[in-house]
């Protein structure tokens, strides 16, 4: 049993020192990996881009305060959030993520919605 408690800790410990983030909040904690504003509602705004990211895995959407999230899924893990939530007047977007092969068309797509 003790063997099974420092293989787990071990892999806890090396996932969080290699930045390993294993939910939605933990990836929105890093530096966004694209901001913008828009026009849109935020319920829009995540439909259209749900409508373009639907192909690189399942999404969840929730409700944020003042706005919405959407939450791309891959092997069970979040691997990108976007927030679109209301400041100041203005609807801001920001893409947060790894990099990875589908991150320039992730962000095009982001892009292409405003």
């Amino acid at each position: 049993m003790m063997k099974y408690i420092r293989i787990a800790a071990g892999f806890l410990l090396s996932c969080a020192l290699a930045g390993c983030a294993t939910t939605a909040d933990d990836i929105a904690d890093t530096k966004p990996v694209f901001t913008a504003v828009t026009e849109r509602s935020a319920t829009e705004y995540v439909q259209c881009v749900s409508d373009e990211w639907a192909e690189y895995g399942p999404i969840d959407q929730a409700d944020l305060f003042r706005g919405r999230r959407l939450i791309v899924q891959s092997a069970g893990r979040p691997t990108y959030v976007l927030d679109a939530v209301k400041d100041r007047g203005n609807m801001k977007v920001r893409v947060y993520g790894n990099a990875s092969a589908d991150q320039q068309r992730l962000i095009n797509a982001a892009a292409d919605c405003l």
